[in-house]
């Protein structure tokens, strides 16, 4: 009994060791930077540009290239190039966790809607969105990913359609206890309210100028 207790154990670890192969351990200084996002996301950006990219792992390359798109964004730096955020979703469409693969996806929705290629940057935040479905462990992306939806669609005056994420985004403000984005998201309710109120007061008017 103990020899077979001992077997599941051993092939428990082989099975560890296996799945953890390949895997370099991420820079550091990177991996600290990011935790500086939400706070001092200039400074950090500052810090990534002094690093040497060429001395870095592949994987860190590619890293230190999402955090250039990620400290820019939250600088609220616009962007106005694909080509770093392209290179970054292959290689983690097929690397790393689902939630990291669903937070880069977030980004690249991020760089379209900033260049104005809504329908791709709408492609991206919709597939972020369906990666981390039913992860509660995700909440904070999905605020986001929502709350950035309904403002790009009221912005194409998809008013109904932009309804729907709004919603979600409330909801998701509840959840997390955030009173600063459900001010937010509540502003932008509002908005998407007075513009659907507008149509439909005009469309009467049309309809007798037409007849």
């Amino acid at each position: 009994m103990r020899d077979m207790k001992a077997k599941y154990i051993l092939g428990a670890l082989l099975i560890i060791l296996i799945a953890s192969c390949g895997r370099t351990p991420l820079n550091p200084t990177l991996v600290e930077l990011e935790k500086m996002a939400d706070t001092t996301p200039e400074v950090a950006l500052d810090s990534l540009h002094r690093i040497s990219k060429e001395d870095l792992s592949r994987a860190d390359k590619v890293y230190y290239d999402f955090l250039s798109v990620k400290l820019a964004d939250k600088a609220l730096i616009r962007h106005t190039s694909d080509s770093l955020i392209i290179s970054v979703i292959d290689y983690y469409s097929s690397q790393g966790p689902k939630v990291r693969y669903a937070e880069v996806l977030y980004y690249g929705g991020r760089v379209y809607h900033d260049i104005g290629d809504f329908p791709s940057a709408i492609e991206y935040y919709g597939e972020a969105l369906n990666q981390i479905e039913g992860n509660k462990e995700s909440l904070k992306l999905k605020g986001n990913i929502v709350s950035q939806m309904s403002s790009l669609l009221n912005a194409m005056r998809l008013f109904n359609e932009a309804r729907r994420y709004i919603s979600m985004a409330i909801e998701v403000d509840k959840k997390l206890n955030d009173t600063v984005n459900l001010m937010y998201d509540l502003e932008v309710l509002g908005l998407n309210l007075m513009n659907l109120s507008l149509i439909h007061i005009s469309e009467p008017t049309r309809q007798a100028e037409i007849s």
